[in-house]
């Protein structure tokens, strides 16, 4: 089976090549850009599987950017990955792309986030109700309309 193919876009040049360090010995690491307007020309010229994408970027935000390649009719899957821990931007994000992760939690929760999502299912980090706010995985099944 060929290795997915991923496309990395964060505006912190250190995350970006720890993304970049954490997926390459599982998948092709197609590039890792900087801003909205870099990944939708990346997007365009690289056709990847799933791109990582940040939320706050600038030029153009990641959720943006993600709803224009969306609109595009791409197949492409998206996880955010991002330093926002907020129903609200998790809620956006997540009414566009297939993932939503915690800068964070990157490092025990992004593979399993691409894995599943890559598998056609969702990522995404919900409170349970307890006091301690166990974080649990979500498949979703549903489809937007």
């Amino acid at each position: 089976m060929a290795r997915a193919r991923i496309l990395v876009a964060d505006d912190h040049e250190e995350i970006r090549n720890e993304i970049v360090q954490l997926l390459r010995r599982r998948f092709d690491v197609l590039d890792a850009v900087g801003d909205g307007p870099e990944f939708l020309e990346a997007v365009d010229r690289l056709k990847p599987d799933l791109c990582v994408l940040d939320i706050s970027m600038p030029n153009m935000s990641g959720i943006e950017a993600a709803q224009r390649i969306k609109r595009s009719d791409s197949q492409m899957k998206i996880v955010f990955l991002t330093l926002h821990d907020d129903t609200d931007f998790r809620d956006a994000a997540l009414a566009t792309g297939e993932g939503y992760v915690t800068k964070a939690r990157m490092g025990r929760e992004l593979l399993p986030a691409i894995k599943l999502v890559l598998a056609g299912g969702w990522f995404d980090r919900i409170q349970d109700g307890k006091k301690h706010g166990r974080r649990v995985i979500k498949e979703r099944t549903h489809t937007r309309n």
